[in-house]
């Protein structure tokens, strides 16, 4: 029997199965044939309220949803007062969709993936921790990282912005390629370490010349690795009496290909 539906009533009809995730579609005129529309995921804005312990992003009543943020969600990080945001070990690796943070964020364990932008207008430090994937947009600050062997930026990832040390003896691990619309500031005794196959694009490595220790750029990984500083990047500087060094360690051999700018402009 052929079913017969006035136009108000056929309209009402496809809005509730649209509702539920159904397509109505008609065939060969005689019945409704419903079919499952595509998934869309539907973001959610989700702020910092420091309800919790006030500190750790993996106390979940600090979130204004009392859970912690998802791939889903769009972060903000604004409150009153100064607090330091501690995102540790304990918190593990997790993803956000964007992150706007106007306080001071320590990652001192675990990662953070970011799917799409970061504006960090609040102090931002690699002790211990990673960033991932995203771009990255320093504020009026730079992205700090210290000593720890564990700090590492793991690619893709753009940061816009400028990179250097907290302290002394700064360490940077960098995997899976860095676009910088900025300037890594490598100083005395700090270690910038490229592993693996990788492209160093649109920055400045600087060795900055103050005439200490050894200034590092290492490049690491399997037999065979290489990295390429491309046609708009360029490493620059030197420092003074002491020295500035581009080398290799692991297993084989590795290899830089500069296709931009390699520039002693200062040298001993």
């Amino acid at each position: 029997m052929q079913s017969q539906y006035p136009a108000d009533r056929s309209s009402r009809v496809r809005d509730v199965l649209r509702a539920l995730g159904l397509a109505a579609r008609p065939r060969d005129g005689r019945s409704i044939h419903m079919e499952p529309l595509e998934d869309r995921r539907v973001l959610a804005a989700i702020s910092w309220d420091g309800g919790g312990d006030g500190t750790s992003w993996h106390d979940a009543v600090n979130w204004s949803t009392d859970a912690i943020p998802g791939a889903a969600d769009d972060v903000t990080i604004d409150v009153a007062g100064t607090p330091t945001i501690s995102y540790t070990a304990t918190t593990g690796n997790r993803s956000v969709n964007s992150l706007v943070s106007r306080e001071t964020i320590n990652f001192t364990g675990g990662r953070l993936s970011l799917l799409t932008t970061a504006s960090m207008e609040g102090a931002t430090t690699l002790g211990g921790g990673s960033l991932s994937g995203g771009a990255w947009t320093m504020v009026g600050q730079q992205l700090r990282f210290t000593s720890s062997g564990n700090n590492a930026l793991v690619g893709p990832i753009t940061v816009n912005g400028d990179l250097a040390r907290s302290g002394a003896n700064g360490f940077l691990s960098i995997t899976g390629g860095l676009t910088l619309n900025g300037t890594i500031l490598i100083q005395s005794n700090d270690t910038i370490d490229f592993g693996g196959t990788q492209t160093f694009a649109n920055g400045t490595i600087d060795f900055i010349a103050d005439n200490t220790a050894a200034h590092t750029v290492r490049v690491s990984g399997a037999d065979g690795s290489t990295l390429t500083i491309a046609a708009n990047a360029q490493i620059t500087g030197g420092t003074g009496s002491s020295t500035s060094n581009i080398t290799s360690t692991g297993t084989g051999t590795q290899a830089v290909i500069n296709l931009g700018t390699i520039n002693a402009d200062n040298p001993s």
